[in-house]
């Protein structure tokens, strides 16, 4: 080359599936030295119709995986564009779109100014166990040519684990747990109910304790295995002796297992015999098999001769009853025959009562308690009725004793009481000599009757005679809570309202004589603890 070359372009429109030839010829009829040469760049034939590419969106796989691996597909142009490209495409294959994989449009845009763009296939996962899937991306290149690529899905594989066998250990041992995980995409994570993070935990639990873990592979595919260690130690009750000074004690350990001992006094057998002088204390050592150890004290109560603690001599009234007590944690034995640390005594004169105590180890002590009997009073209550109107009072007169205490929290010896329904008064009354306080009570029951009673005049002669001059209600009204009473005409006016039943009538209204004629009333009663009640009809006004 002389350096004389010229870059030529040579366009033409063509249509789609025809076969063109291009010639190109140049000449140079005033140089005779120089050769002359048509060259074609490289890659000059081009159109404007996309390639297709694909990766993935990790490294874990070089193709889509179910819910870890998404697939990408690129469509590529030659050349950037000066306005946006949109590409159609078609989908087939053996994964479905928006079942096997989210769902993707037929179509993508490439913005101007870009020379490419992608569709992102994210694979379902569905924990099918299928066979691999694959979906086929169709784009025509022209109305009779096609690129194709194929998106190839596989199944997500789950990681597996195993953990160490179950095992015994002794209390405050520790251990460590190994995890044997395979299987799904690594690297793995690890998390154990206790939060470690680990792919081994050491532990040292103080009880019976079930680990697990929860192995997670790199796609969030995760498994879960556990391992319990129980702890071992042995399994018995000790048991001590409580003996009078001077006694054998019996003490050792009760078991069905084959575990070795050993005292604080060097003996080796399960049980042992003692003979303290005062209250001891020794200790026991038991191993399991597996040399795993507790220890225990056992204590020996030495008992001195029972203390003798029972009830002081006492005074009661006539007809009462004492309750005498042995205090301690012995038997009993009354001179009754009763064996229960106190007994309910009713002498009528004064009576001494023995008594007995025997202690766990047969040890003994013995009394004696005087119960002295005086006389006791009789309450009397004056109840001058049986039955009382509702809503009147009555006196009630107390007698025979020294104090007098009501039911009603009053402390005098008479008591004035107005009840609304039938009521029961007790009445203690009491007499004192010394210390000793004797008491008695009655009780009445006092009825209580309704005495109210409300009728209404069927007419009356406002005419000022002094005869039927007003109208109103008649009966006796002791106990009433409310009343209200109204006058109507025959057009429903109110003329008159009474609050009180002695409230009467005059016949008039706003300061005028009402005419003769026939009016209605309605009385509205509400007596003491009743539900109200109405009474209504129509009077008679005559002039």
């Amino acid at each position: 080359m002389d350096g004389f070359t010229t870059v030529l372009t040579a366009q033409a429109w063509v249509f789609p599936c025809l076969t063109y030839h291009i010639k190109i010829a140049i000449g140079d009829a005033g140089d005779h030295v120089f050769d002359s040469g048509v060259f074609l760049e490289a890659g000059s034939f081009t159109s404007n119709v996309a390639t297709l590419m694909q990766s993935t969106s990790s490294s874990i796989d070089t193709i889509a995986v179910e819910g870890c691996n998404d697939a990408i597909v690129y469509f590529v142009l030659p050349d950037t564009s000066s306005s946006n490209k949109t590409i159609s495409y078609a989908l087939s294959g053996t994964a479905i779109n928006g079942v096997d994989f989210t769902q993707i449009p037929t179509s993508i845009t490439i913005p101007a100014g870009q020379i490419s763009a992608s569709v992102t296939i994210h694979p379902v996962l569905d924990n099918l166990n299928e066979p691999m899937e694959y979906v086929d991306f169709v784009v025509y290149t022209s109305p009779c040519t096609i690129d194709t690529i194929r998106v190839y899905i596989k199944n997500s594989t789950h990681p597996e684990l195993v953990l160490s066998n179950d095992t015994s250990i002794c209390r405050n041992d520790t251990i460590v747990l190994y995890s044997y995980p395979s299987g799904g995409y690594a690297p793995y994570n690890y998390l154990w109910s206790t939060g470690d993070t680990l792919d081994s935990l050491v532990i040292a639990p103080f009880s019976d304790t079930t680990y697990s873990l929860q192995l997670t592979d790199l796609c969030g595919n995760d498994t879960l295995d556990s391992i319990s260690i129980y702890i071992s130690e042995p399994v018995y009750q000790v048991f001590g002796d409580s003996v009078c000074k001077g006694d054998t004690a019996l003490i050792g350990v009760n078991t069905n297992w084959p575990y070795s001992y050993q005292w604080s006094n060097g003996d080796q057998t399960q049980q042992i015999q003692l003979t303290p002088s005062t209250t001891s204390t020794y200790i026991v050592t038991v191993s399991d098999s597996l040399a795993c150890s507790l220890t225990d004290t056992i204590e020996v109560v030495v008992n001195p001769i029972p203390i003798l603690n029972i009830s002081s001599d006492t005074v009661i009234c006539d007809g009462a009853s004492a309750l005498l007590k042995a205090y301690g944690n012995y038997s009993v034995i009354w001179d009754n025959g009763a064996i229960t640390s106190s007994i309910l005594v009713s002498p009528n004169t004064s009576t001494q009562y023995a008594v007995l105590v025997i202690d766990s180890n047969d040890c003994k002590n013995n009394g004696q308690i005087e119960v002295e009997v005086l006389p006791s009073p009789v309450a009397i209550i004056n109840l001058p009725v049986d039955t009382l109107c509702k809503g009147k009072t009555i006196i009630l007169e107390g007698s025979g004793g020294d104090q007098y205490f009501w039911n009603t929290g009053s402390v005098s010896q008479n008591i004035s009481v107005h009840p609304m329904s039938e009521a029961t008064y007790t009445l203690t009354v009491t007499s004192i000599s010394g210390a000793t306080h004797c008491s008695d009570d009655t009780t009445v029951v006092l009825a209580v009757k309704r005495c109210n009673f409300i009728y209404v005049p069927s007419a009356f002669t406002p005419n000022n005679d002094g005869l039927n001059d007003k109208f109103g209600v008649g009966g006796q009204f002791d106990a009433l809570a409310s009343f209200q009473m109204f006058i109507y005409n025959r057009w429903g006016e109110l003329l008159f309202t009474a609050n009180s039943p002695y409230e009467k009538w005059d016949g008039t209204y706003q300061g005028q004589d009402v005419p003769q004629e026939v009016y209605t009333y309605v009385v509205v009663v509400e007596e003491l603890q009743m539900e109200p009640y109405t009474l209504s009809g129509t009077i008679q006004l005559i002039r």
